[in-house]
C-alpha cells in the first residue's frame, strides 16, 4: 500500500487486516473502540479485491494477534495492521482508517469515498488526521 513512510513507490510486505470493523479507527487518541460483528466472506473478498495490485491481506482478531507483535517494538518489518470504521453514510460514505506499522509509525484518517462509473473511489478525507 503506498504510505508516507518508506518514500515514493514503498509498499508494505504484508498487510493485516482487524477483521471486524472497529468504531474509531480513525481517531488515533481514542484507545479500543466498540467492535462491529466479523467481516463476511463476501465484505473480505472485496477487501481483497480492492486492494489485489497492492498488498495481500491477512485477516487477524486484533493489532495484539499480529505475529511478531510487540507494543514496545512494532511489528514485523515492512509490515502493517489496518483497522476499518464502520460505512458511515451521511449524504456521502466516510470510511475510518487506522493503520499501525509500528511504535512510531501510524496514519489515521477518515476517507470520504463516492461510487463513480469506474467503480468507488476514495475523493478525499474529512474531519481530524493524524501521523506518526
Amino acid at each position: 500500500m503506498d504510505n508516507t513512510f518508506g518514500g515514493p513507490g514503498y509498499r508494505f510486505d504484508r498487510v493485516f487486516v482487524v477483521d471486524h470493523p472497529v468504531s474509531d479507527a480513525a481517531d488515533v487518541s481514542a484507545g479500543d473502540g466498540t467492535e462491529g460483528p466479523p467481516f463476511t466472506d463476501d465484505e473480505r473478498q472485496v477487501l481483497r479485491e480492492a486492494v489485489a495490485d497492492l498488498a495481500d491481506l491477512e485477516g487477524v482478531g486484533s493489532e495484539d494477534e499480529v505475529p511478531g507483535s510487540d507494543t514496545s517494538a512494532g511489528i514485523v518489518p515492512h509490515s502493517t495492521v489496518v483497522s476499518l470504521g464502520p460505512v458511515e453514510f451521511a449524504g456521502e460514505t466516510h470510511v475510518g482508517i487506522g493503520m499501525y506499522c509500528g511504535n512510531v509509525c501510524g496514519d489515521w484518517v477518515t476517507y470520504v469515498v463516492a461510487e463513480t462509473p469506474s467503480g468507488w473511489e476514495v475523493t478525499g478525507d474529512t474531519g481530524v488526521a493524524a501521523i506518526s
